[in-house]
């Protein structure tokens, strides 16, 4: 057991937020489906994967939906075969949340007799049909 770390290991990084992750942070919101009244509303069929990734954390850490629910909707992104996950250019990836698309896993898994496959499809599609078009957040600006 080691009182004190190698000096082959590097020191953890900071833990404060950087301001370059606050600019893209605000980037990002101005993004999102923003009405005259400067509510953002919920729009599932055009969103980023990281579009995804703030608003999926902003509905679970809000209480406004399960980590099961999270879980199964997390399910319906369809993510790229390249790309390095995080950069710039993966998180302006179009996420291709599509409703036929989860109609059509979750035929495949009921013909398939993969019943929990199809009811987490099935959560998803209905958790996607009640959030769409909901309010996330007020957007304020100074």
């Amino acid at each position: 057991m080691y009182t004190k770390m190698p000096a082959s290991v590097p020191p953890s990084p900071s833990l404060e937020p950087s301001t370059n992750w606050a600019e893209k942070n605000k980037a990002l919101q101005k993004e999102e489906a923003t009405t005259p009244d400067g509510i953002e509303r919920i729009d599932f069929a055009h969103m980023t994967l990281k579009t995804v990734e703030v608003t999926l954390n902003d509905l679970y850490f809000s209480g406004r939906i399960t980590f099961e629910e999270l879980s199964a909707l997390a399910q319906v992104v369809v993510l790229p075969d390249g790309g390095i996950a995080g950069s710039d250019e993966w998180n302006a990836t179009p996420a291709h949340i599509n409703r036929n698309d989860i109609d059509a896993w979750i035929d495949a898994a009921t013909k398939r007799g993969s019943h929990q496959e199809a009811a987490t499809y099935q959560r998803a599609r209905a958790l996607i049909d009640a959030l769409d078009g909901q309010p996330l957040r007020l957007s304020v600006t100074t």
